[in-house]
């Protein structure tokens, strides 16, 4: 870590440097840092993190688990509450599930190492994010339908793997989700805004940031030499910062497994908001091999259900045509909010009868 001291100080140093000789650059880059905030990240993000504020304080995830628990259990080695997490945290967006999991862990219902493990699949964009930015870039929402299932299919195996590997550490303890009590009130709700809008700061401030640094990198002379293609370029832009991807120039549905991979990934910009969000309490080592394999995952995934969705190279080319700013609409958000409403309502229906039975015997 010592020998690694000159080489941090020399990078400050050139970042302090670039700061003062690119300005152009730099203003560009916050502006344009801004504009994703504005237009991506707030839109996507701001409410779902107040109502799974609401969800985790008012205590519905821990009243509903116990109806997963046996199930979720077995398949994947989570209690009932963090598989539903599991689940809300792939169509919710990025931090949200890291946002429930630390607060999971912060209560003391899961050890240091369950929440490690669990981050590395408690991760999605979500609908809000693709259908927003990535199917406007691709002209259709066939293209986010595709994305958003194949980023699924990643994170589901990635799930499977791992309760394999660490079957003896992924041991919950013994649910209370059914003492669990239900409240809803005014301080909840405000604390909930108040938590989304300082996380939105925090992580805006990081795209920002991010986005400076990407181009900076992108106007030495180091990068244009080693980086000469347009499509390397959008490669690398999109490892950086996830929301690049809205940049890819789609020529061929056979690039869209490319960009499914980089989404299940998430980028290195995610990966800070995820260090951040966590309050840096976990090793980040595990969760990064695990976003690089479901990358890979999410790729093949693609790759296969692409001659699917995109019967012929004619059917791609008409998404590739720049005709239409923004897709068409989707049923999927609708369909991913009543999915939530009926794991709601199904837990509570199952519980009340549950009580019932308890409150004869």
């Amino acid at each position: 870590m010592k020998k690694a001291i000159p080489i941090k100080i020399l990078v400050v140093f050139y970042l302090f440097y670039k700061a003062l000789t690119a300005t152009d650059i730099i203003k560009e880059a916050v502006f344009s840092g801004i504009l994703r905030c504005v237009n991506i990240i707030i839109p996507s993000l701001f409410f779902m993190m107040v109502i799974s504020g609401i969800l985790i304080r008012s205590m519905i995830l821990q009243r509903i688990s116990p109806v997963f628990d046996k199930f979720s259990r077995f398949v994947f080695g989570m209690d009932g509450t963090v598989f539903i997490i599991f689940l809300l945290s792939m169509f919710a967006g990025y931090p949200i599930g890291a946002s429930l999991i630390t607060e999971h862990y912060r209560n003391g219902r899961i050890s240091a190492k369950q929440a490690e493990i669990y981050l590395c699949v408690c991760y999605g964009a979500g609908p809000a994010f693709i259908y927003g930015v990535v199917s406007g870039s691709l002209w259709g929402s066939r293209a986010g339908n595709l994305v958003i299932l194949s980023n699924v299919i990643a994170n589901i195996f990635s799930a499977l793997i791992l309760r394999v590997i660490f079957s003896k550490k992924l041991k919950p303890s013994a649910s209370s989700g059914s003492k669990a009590r239900v409240r809803l009130d005014c301080a909840d709700f405000m604390t909930s805004i108040s938590s989304a809008s300082e996380s939105l700061f925090s992580l805006s401030a990081m795209i920002i940031t991010f986005s400076v640094i990407s181009a900076l990198i992108k106007s030495g002379d180091l990068y244009k030499h080693l980086v000469r293609s347009e499509f390397a370029e959008e490669i690398v832009s999109s490892v950086m910062d996830i929301t690049a991807v809205a940049d890819f120039n789609i020529y061929s549905y056979h690039i869209l497994p490319v960009i499914s991979g980089l989404i299940s990934f998430g980028g290195i910009c995610v990966i800070m908001q995820i260090y951040s969000v966590t309050e840096y309490k976990f090793n980040m080592f595990l969760f990064i091999i695990v976003r690089v394999s479901a990358g890979v995952l999410s790729y093949f995934s693609a790759a296969l259900l692409a001659e699917y969705f995109f019967a012929d190279e004619k059917t791609a080319y008409t998404l590739s045509q720049a005709g239409q700013p923004y897709a068409t609409e989707s049923p999927a958000s609708a369909i991913m909010l009543i999915f939530m409403m009926f794991i709601t309502l199904v837990g509570y229906s199952d519980l009340s009868r549950y009580d019932k039975k308890n409150e004869k015997k």
